[in-house]
């Protein structure tokens, strides 16, 4: 459903005839209008994405207001259908394949989590090499890409999380426990997250959400204090990801890899 039948949105404020929308509003159709079915963003995914860090509501103004959107593939940050929307809004999200849960929480649908194989090795470590090289986030460092590539290593001595849509992986995340060889900072009470990685066909659909809620579940079984993470400071898409899920930077726990910064992000768990 697209184009001209694509239905208002609730509570929606059509612009007049005349009304001329303005560079931020373009922005914000143009992004919009290219989701595909099945793919997903927040308010504040797509105002990162047309360099307006911070202004989710404002895309949420606009949605309400440009005719012929797929609105209902871009969700509040926290994942949720709003209550007072969830009547018009959910049935679109479950006809395109997603489940919207009881407490109005949307999982993107026909992408499975589980955890990793030896079987999947070598397909996680190309996944994540592909995808931090593709972002530009590798430089001549040797050792470095042979770590991203060494799938194996991180399916022997840590937990390895994939996602696999159509039978493919498409994403994975290595968790691992303190005090085991993958863990950097974390503490003995702390679960750490390393190499969080989606490819690029993959993205849009909330798969690292999923992936983040999986290590979050497990951190809790497991009875730890939090999840921490390093990050570089260059991947500001995955700071939103984590600030929107409540991490908290902790500049004190900073450090660098041979000058290489990293910055530091905990997620305290009740």
């Amino acid at each position: 459903m697209s184009g001209t039948d694509a239905p208002l949105p609730p509570r929606a404020r059509p612009w007049p005839a005349d009304h001329e929308p303005t560079l931020f509003q373009r922005a914000v159709v143009t992004v919009v209008a290219g989701l595909r079915p099945g793919e997903l963003m927040t308010y504040g995914e797509v105002a990162e994405e047309i360099g307006r860090p911070g202004a989710g509501q404002a895309v949420a103004n606009v949605l309400r207001s440009a005719p012929d959107l797929p609105w209902w593939r871009v969700l509040p940050g926290d994942g949720r259908v709003y209550r007072s929307h969830a009547p018009a809004h959910v049935p679109l999200l479950v006809a395109e394949g997603h489940r919207v849960d009881e407490h109005r929480r949307v999982h993107a649908g026909t992408v499975g989590i589980r955890p990793a194989t030896a079987d999947d090795a070598t397909a996680v470590g190309v996944l994540t090499e592909k995808v931090y090289r593709d972002g530009g986030y590798l430089d001549d460092d040797e050792a470095y890409v042979a770590q991203l590539l060494d799938g194996a290593g991180r399916v022997r001595d840590a937990v390895v999380l994939v996602a696999e849509l159509a039978g493919t992986v498409v994403a994975s995340v290595t968790v691992a426990e303190p005090g085991t060889p993958w863990a950097e900072i974390a503490r003995p009470d702390e679960l750490e997250v390393r190499m969080l990685a989606v490819a690029e066909t993959a993205r849009r659909r909330g798969i690292a959400d999923r992936l983040m809620d999986e290590v979050e579940a497990h951190a809790r079984r497991r009875g730890l204090a939090a999840v921490v993470l390093s990050t570089e400071p260059a991947m500001t898409g995955a700071h939103v990801l984590y600030e929107r899920r409540g991490y908290v930077r902790h500049p004190e726990r900073d450090w660098d890899v041979d000058g290489f910064p990293l910055i530091a992000y905990r997620l305290a768990l009740a």
